[in-house]
């Protein structure tokens, strides 16, 4: 009968345990499903974004901090920098906001033109950058493996593109290369899996080892300047079909090497052929298939305005050629418009001014649920401990 007893107390022991277990990891998994949208309402209303409009040289650490007004660092998402001159420190002091999506940089400027070697390398999760608006070089893996970066912008006053600049970026996929660039670097994109559209500046003479290796290109074309491509230089870019050359006699490269694990087929004209036979090989074929009178035109690169700093609230010019019922409603439509901008603007000041009222009341509201979750569960775990001891002890005096 003792025996019974025993075994009675050692099932509801071992159910009150697993009640307990229970308990803890439904109270867990409730506080991350809580917890997570009340810090996302804090970042969503506007607490994720910073702007520097005017800065001293080496101070811009000073001027963030500023903005942030005691944000987190970890809390930091934008960040727009529109006036100043930024150098090595000042590239330090943006990499202090580890969680970084859009960095917007066009309206400043970089010391001497230069992007510093690794200045801005290996953010988990930027996802656009504009770069400075005078910038004329850009250091070695100055952008380098970051992995989420899928656009970047630049001036159309970059000359040069470092040695492995963007490598690793696995997910850009539009870039504009401004039409004066004359030197890209050694490994400059590679590992870029999903850049897929690429064109080469007339300037560029030499395509460095694994410059594009790894790229997603589906095609290429190589101007009559290309007089020299390195090993490796598009190997393993898989997606890769069709090379078009456009000059009567091919670069320097070792085919074997330059298009490792490439199967494309080579383009040229007629009369050229015979002299591209050489570059035959591991899957390369050439064909003879362009048009003699077919001349090379590399697409421009023009620079391309950040959306932040977008002139789509000028009212656009009418056609002269227009018809005067379309100029009317052209303005119509603009006048419309304007009025829906204005009503927008003013209902996100109303907002700002109405959040900042708010702001102290909605932390206190945070911090008094926070603290009321943690005493229902110490609450119930000491009342869960009680009633097994109760029980416990009457399963004793029974025995």
């Amino acid at each position: 009968m003792g025996r019974k007893r025993i075994n009675t107390y050692k099932k509801k022991k071992n159910l009150g345990i697993r009640v307990l277990i229970l308990f803890i990891a439904a109270a867990m998994i409730t506080g991350v499903i809580f917890l997570i949208p009340l810090r996302t309402y804090a970042i969503d209303e506007g607490e994720g974004s910073l702007t520097v409009n005017a800065f001293e040289t080496g101070e811009l650490n000073a001027e963030l901090e500023k903005s942030a007004g005691g944000i987190d660092n970890n809390n930091i998402f934008n960040i727009t920098v529109s006036g100043g001159t930024l150098d090595a420190d000042d590239y330090k002091a943006v990499l202090s906001a580890p969680n970084i999506e859009t960095l917007e940089l066009a309206g400043c400027e970089t010391e001497g033109g230069v992007i510093p070697d690794y200045a801005l390398s290996g953010r988990n999760r930027l996802s656009y950058v504009s770069l400075p608006g005078n910038t004329v070089e850009i250091g070695k893996g100055a952008f380098s493996n970051n992995k989420m970066l899928v656009k970047a912008i630049m001036p159309e006053t970059v000359k040069t593109i470092g040695d492995y600049a963007f490598e690793g970026c696995e997910t850009l996929e539009d870039i504009n290369i401004p039409g004066g660039v004359s030197f890209i670097g050694e490994g400059a994109f590679r590992d870029c899996l999903s850049l897929e559209d690429f064109t080469l500046p007339a300037g560029i003479t030499e395509i460095l080892p694994h410059t594009f290796s790894k790229c997603g290109f589906f095609e290429i074309h190589l101007g009559s300047g290309i007089k020299n491509i390195g090993d490796g230089a598009f190997s393993d870019c898989h997606n890769l079909k069709d090379i078009y050359f456009y000059g009567a006699n091919p670069p320097e490269a070792s085919v074997q090497k330059a298009f490792m694990n490439v199967s494309a087929s080579i383009h040229v004209k007629g009369e050229y052929a015979e002299n591209y036979k050489s570059l035959e090989g591991n899957n390369i074929y050439v064909t003879d298939d362009l048009d003699s009178n077919t001349v090379h035109m590399p697409e421009e690169n023009s620079y391309t305005v950040p959306e932040i700093y977008d002139n789509s609230n000028e009212q656009a010019q009418p056609d002269e050629t227009a018809d005067t019922a379309d100029v009317t409603g052209i303005q119509a439509e603009t006048a419309e418009l304007n009025s829906d901008v204005a009503g927008i603007q003013d209902m996100k000041e109303y907002i700002d001014a109405y959040m900042q009222e708010i702001e102290p009341e909605h932390n206190t509201v945070v911090t008094t649920v926070i603290i009321f979750a943690v005493v229902c569960i110490i609450v119930f775990i000491t009342s869960l401990l009680i009633t097994v001891r109760v029980m416990k002890k009457k399963t004793d005096k029974q025995d």
